[in-house]
């Protein structure tokens, strides 16, 4: 388990990988990355803030999502498929059309 950080006084402080340090603070590891901004002073090591009394509402979603119909997608290509795809695929048979 890493400690609690949170930027000194006055400081943004960038994660390892390029994000902003949240100014609340967060867990992180003891790296080394992690122990050269406490020995400059850039993050200090703080109390984790309690959890909320109150849990957060829940998200609703709506009571009905719109269907796909059938004939919107009957007739055309799959999903990703290309040009080329298709064309090897005819009903004529024919696999080498479209191929390079």
């Amino acid at each position: 388990m890493g400690k609690y950080l949170k930027p000194g006084p006055g400081r943004t402080v960038f994660q390892e990988d390029g994000r902003l340090w949240p100014a609340d603070g967060m867990d992180a590891e003891n790296t080394l990355y992690i122990r050269r901004r406490l020995k400059d002073g850039d993050l200090i090591e703080t109390t984790a803030p309690a959890a909320a009394a109150t849990p957060a509402p829940a998200v609703s979603t709506p009571a009905s999502t719109p269907a796909v119909s059938a004939s919107s997608s009957s007739g055309s290509s799959p999903a990703g498929a290309t040009a080329t795809d298709t064309q090897a695929s005819d009903a004529s048979g024919d696999k080498s059309k479209g191929v390079k």
